[in-house]
């Protein structure tokens, strides 16, 4: 779970939602609250940056200043068809550069993070796993990932010779 200043997100977004600046909220395009939230996350991430490197923002070296990501959906104020953007701090540090990853009227879906921890949660297995292993091995974790965890992919899967095999579980 991410965290700033030793306080979850969550107590931020509800910090966020109480400051008496954002009592419009509700009267607020999707694209507003996002800029509100975009300002406001920089702020807090860019003073805790500075407070556990010691140094001025703008001199902490790129690859130490870690990412803070937001995906916020919703309905702007009067409308009937949601929308999508995407924070990412601190590459989303000017203005307005939140990117919209669907307009009002444009639906689909949208994948923002890494898919290995979410499949070793729910399906209990590491598919990346199987390219390391060889042989009659790999037939019987395919048998059981099949029997016991209702897999159901293709992989590709490097066998001890070198050569590939393709597995349908």
């Amino acid at each position: 779970m991410a965290a700033l200043h030793g306080r979850t997100i969550g107590s931020f977004i509800r910090e966020f939602t109480l400051f008496p600046a954002n009592a419009d909220i509700g009267t607020l395009s999707v694209r507003d609250i996002v800029e509100r939230l975009r300002e406001f996350f920089f702020g807090q991430y860019r003073s805790y940056a500075e407070l556990i490197h010691g140094l001025p923002f703008g001199q902490i070296s790129p690859n130490l200043k870690g990412t803070l990501g937001f995906v916020v959906g919703g309905f702007s104020a009067g409308a009937f068809q949601s929308e999508l953007w995407e924070i990412i701090i601190p590459q989303h540090e000017i203005p307005n550069s939140s990117r919209q990853i669907y307009a009002p009227g444009q639906f689909g879906y949208a994948w923002f993070a890494s898919s290995i921890p979410i499949q070793r949660y729910l399906k209990g297995i590491d598919l990346g796993l199987l390219d390391r292993l060889d042989g009659v091995f790999i037939t019987q974790v395919v048998q059981f990932a099949t029997a016991q965890l209702g897999l159901r992919r293709i992989v590709e899967a490097a066998t001890g010779s070198g050569s590939g095999q393709q597995l349908v579980w």
